[in-house]
């Protein structure tokens, strides 16, 4: 996934791209110590109130309104109709390649 987001930022002409990782693969930490990449550490955890989340297990549901599924739809409706933010984290085999941000 490194290697996708490096080239995917170098490729959208990013000045920056951001990694982040509890555990660094080697080579990134060989990186981080030779000064290819800049380190940076949060020497404490940041203290915030955890968001509200929910999951949902879509592998019972059918798949329904062309490739939507049921529940999570449902949810997503929901919480834009309250103009709250939703995030969507989805676990799959495929990768999954974003449109730049204007």
């Amino acid at each position: 996934m490194r290697a996708m987001w490096l080239s995917y930022g170098r490729s959208s002409a990013a000045p920056v791209v951001i990694l982040g990782s509890a555990t660094p693969a080697l080579e990134t930490f060989h990186n981080a110590r030779s000064g290819k990449y800049l380190a940076l550490s949060l020497p404490q955890r940041v203290r915030i109130n955890r968001a509200q989340y929910y999951v949902i297990d879509q592998r019972a549901t059918p798949r329904r309104m062309s490739g939507h599924f049921g529940a999570a739809y449902q949810a997503i409706a929901a919480c834009l109709q309250r103009q709250e933010q939703c995030l969507i984290m989805i676990k799959s085999g495929a990768l999954c390649f974003l449109p730049p941000v204007p």
